[in-house]
Formats: structure tokens, C-alpha cells, sequence
């Protein structure tokens, strides 16, 4: 129904064990095709937040080069693999949606050196869907 899917709060945007969000804006040319940042992308960990379903932690699979690949007008930037549903999702991340209270925003991840990235009891490698309390942007406005 999609009256309930309104009334879901805001999921918090908590990074899995091991690891912590960065807190920077990243620089432009990592999102930029061509630049070579962009090709860093590839492994890095990201959280992504989906209507509905909350943040989900996803890892970098590819730095889309291909023009050609779309999502919803915008030229994708990135192919992220989920491993809560076994799916790539396409991406064009940009600036103005990092760590904000949009839909769609979304944070780098990084480890926090305590290891337990890896060991995360109850989530396959590091992935969980994050629900709850309400989302506080991270960056000022």
C-alpha cells in the first residue's frame, strides 16, 4: 500500500561495524567520467539511501565510463553491487545529494581500522539495511 510506505520514518544513517562515514565532501573529479579519480571509485563502500527501504550498504563494482548508461535522465557515474538482494544498481552520484535529507543521498565509507568489518555477526560482509529513527543530515545546509 502505498499510504504505508509514506509513513515509514526516515531510516538513520549508521555506517555497519568497522566502518564510519566520511564526513568531507568528497572532491568533484571522483564522480567526474574520465577524470582519473573517478576510476578510485571501484571497491570503495558506500551507503545509499532508498525510498522506503532505508540505507543500504553497497560496495563500488565499476566506475561507469559508459555514456550511454542512464539513471532517470542523468548520466551513471557508478555500479554499485548490493549483497542484501544480489543486485547492481546504477548510480550518478553527485555532490549536492551527499549526505543530505533527499532521497536518493548517499556517504562514503571508509574503515575505522577496528577490523570488524569482516566479522559483523548476523550481516554478510558488512551489509544490512538500516531502519528506525529519523534521518539527521550530515552536512549543514
Amino acid at each position: 500500500d502505498e499510504s504505508d510506505a509514506e509513513d515509514v520514518p526516515a531510516a538513520p544513517c549508521e555506517p555497519p561495524a568497522g566502518f564510519k562515514i566520511v564526513s568531507q565532501l568528497p572532491p568533484e573529479s571522483l564522480l567526474t567520467i574520465g577524470s582519473p579519480e573517478h576510476a578510485t571509485l571501484k571497491g570503495r563502500s558506500i551507503l545509499y539511501q532508498w525510498p522506503v527501504v532505508g540505507w543500504c550498504h553497497g560496495v563500488v563494482e565499476a566506475a561507469n565510463t559508459d555514456r550511454r548508461r542512464k539513471v532517470g535522465g542523468e548520466v551513471a557515474n557508478a555500479i554499485v553491487y548490493y549483497e542484501i538482494d544480489g543486485e547492481h544498481g546504477a548510480h550518478a552520484l553527485t555532490l549536492l545529494q551527499y549526505g543530505t535529507d533527499v532521497d536518493s543521498t548517499w556517504v562514503l565509507l571508509e574503515t575505522d581500522g577496528s577490523g570488524e568489518e569482516e566479522a559483523e555477526e548476523g550481516h554478510e560482509d558488512g551489509v544490512t539495511v538500516m531502519t528506525g529513527a529519523e534521518f539527521e543530515p550530515l552536512l549543514s545546509k
